[in-house]
């Protein structure tokens, strides 16, 4: 058995965490990762925010645009194997931003319903922080669903093995990189080059 003063250390945190989140030292080190993650992972979603919407609408753009081109951005970075792997911890990255921004997130039992909105009255400094935690708040499952596939396409002898039979654009993992002619680069006719039509 554990002792007594353990048990009510760890009671005595869990309190503290409902409570008062803020004032433990795992909060304010998962604020610093959050920061710095997302300072730099910026520039990467971006970046791939931009070319992934102008590749969905590929079918309204002119035939000169290079097409092609902002595909191996998409998917490889330009880099072959190199950027597919930095794509992957790209997706490991945000989504480690989401986990890290839902644990910062929580204010404790008495403000939890605070952080879900806006004061439009406060000052510029916490009119961004609270536009930050509610937008964060609200959008968390819609994020969080952009870094995994980045992690599984980024990783895929790893999906196989933990996640052999998730869907990706109507294949499974599993049979899209088990077939010798499938590559990610030109993702127009994935499911052709498979041999599914």
């Amino acid at each position: 058995m554990e002792p007594t003063s353990t048990v009510k250390e760890k009671v005595n945190w869990w309190e503290r965490w409902l409570q008062q989140p803020q004032r433990l030292s795992l909060h304010r080190s998962l604020f610093q990762l959050h920061f710095w993650i997302g300072a730099v992972a910026g520039a990467y979603l971006t970046l791939m925010s931009i070319t992934g919407s102008i590749i969905v609408y590929r079918n309204q753009l002119p035939r000169w645009s290079p097409i092609g081109w902002l595909v191996n951005l998409q998917s490889n970075l330009l880099a072959g194997s190199i950027g597919r792997l930095v794509n992957g911890i790209g997706g490991v990255s945000l989504t480690l931003l989401c986990l890290t921004g839902a644990i910062i997130w929580w204010p404790g039992v008495k403000y939890w319903r605070r952080s879900l909105q806006v004061n439009w009255r406060a000052n510029f400094p916490r009119i961004n922080w609270d536009l930050h935690s509610a937008f964060g708040f609200w959008c968390f499952p819609f994020v969080s669903c952009g870094g995994f596939p980045d992690s599984i396409l980024g990783f895929p002898k790893c999906s196989r093995l933990s996640l052999p039979s998730i869907p990706l654009i109507g294949l499974q993992i599993r049979d899209c990189f088990g077939c010798p002619n499938c590559t990610l680069e030109g993702l127009t006719g994935l499911r052709r080059r498979c041999g599914r039509s």
